[in-house]
């Protein structure tokens, strides 16, 4: 399955943009990291196409969505609610991508952690999309890996 830049951009500007209010724009170049603690969310999806789509971003970016989605302000949100948020994020984006699969497919709960210059791999797998953006002051990225 071959995912394009514009499938994967107009999915994440309807959850971002249209869900959460928070405008998007497609990156040319990877997301950046500042060195702080980032967070990934990641979703599996498995039946007749198995894979994975992961959404990596910045702890303060998703502080952002968890205040837009708890509708307080960022300083209240608790780390479970940071989790919570980036990790349901993880689940539209993935459930919006099973919606462009052919056949059937369940998908995992999602899946968070967190670090300083971490990184996610699943074996036996390939990077069929990988899209970054950007959001306010930070930028983010949407991963989608399949089952080699």
């Amino acid at each position: 399955m071959e995912f394009n830049d514009t499938d994967v951009a107009q999915l994440v500007e309807d959850i971002w943009g249209g869900m959460l209010g928070l405008p998007v724009k497609m990156r040319g170049a990877p997301a950046e990291t500042d060195g702080g603690r980032n967070l990934s969310a990641l979703v599996q999806l498995s039946g007749d196409w198995d894979g994975a789509v992961a959404v990596n971003c910045p702890e303060d970016l998703a502080r952002k969505v968890a205040a837009v989605m708890f509708g307080v302000e960022a300083a209240e949100t608790s780390e479970a609610d940071i989790h919570d948020a980036i990790g349901e994020v993880a689940n539209m984006t993935a459930g919006t991508v099973k919606g462009l699969v052919d056949g059937y497919c369940r998908l995992s709960l999602p899946t968070v952690t967190g670090g300083i210059q971490m990184s996610i791999s699943m074996p036996g797998s390939r990077v069929v999309k990988a899209t970054a953006f950007d959001c306010e002051d930070s930028s983010f990225s949407v991963v989608v890996v399949e089952k080699a």
